[in-house]
């Protein structure tokens, strides 16, 4: 769904700062359990989808090195087997 998104801005979800992120996700999160009557929605965190996405950069290029710098981290030289 968000492949067929037009992409005119940077980012998908454009938002003016991370709080504001993260709260309108719980409300959004929040409606959905309510209408959808699941629970278990309330398992899903602004991080799920984080680790999620670098699970997938991992099984597509099978090396630490691409997932680190996709998750921001400042020092990829000295990475660790960490998905073993």
């Amino acid at each position: 769904m968000l492949k067929n998104l037009p992409i005119d801005q940077p980012t998908v979800f454009p938002y003016k700062d991370t709080d504001s992120a993260s709260k309108t996700f719980r409300v959004m999160r929040q409606r959905a359990i309510h209408k959808l009557e699941i629970n278990e929605l309330r398992k899903i965190h602004e991080y799920t989808f984080r680790n999620w996405r670098a699970t997938v950069e991992y099984q597509e290029y099978g090396k630490e090195g691409p997932v680190m710098l996709l998750l921001g981290h400042k020092k990829t030289n000295k990475c660790t087997n960490t998905f073993s």
